[in-house]
């Protein structure tokens, strides 16, 4: 019996961004423990901004420069700093 078996470049092609990320970070002996100290921010955090679709160009900036790639990383956003402000029925009426 011959089973049909995908070859590694398909399968790598199936991949998706985060899966891809999960294998780097495994392959250079890292973690989002470890990239949280680098960044002084929590192991979750990091582990949330990096499965997102996207992130601010902050911490685009701050994944490439301890040496993430940014083909792995999500899309990142120009995005003003702080809690959005709230609108009124007023805001939004013309």
């Amino acid at each position: 019996m011959s089973q049909h078996v995908q070859s590694i470049p398909e399968l790598v092609a199936d991949l998706s961004r985060t899966e891809k990320l999960e294998i780097f970070l495994s392959r250079t002996n890292n973690s989002y423990a470890a990239l949280g100290r680098k960044l002084n921010i929590n192991r979750s955090h990091v582990r949330g901004l990096l499965v997102s679709d996207d992130i601010s160009t902050n911490y685009f900036a701050k994944f490439l420069a301890v040496g993430l790639p940014g083909e792995l990383l999500p899309r990142p956003v120009l995005r003003k700093r702080g809690r959005p402000k709230k609108t009124t029925p007023s805001d939004t009426a013309h």
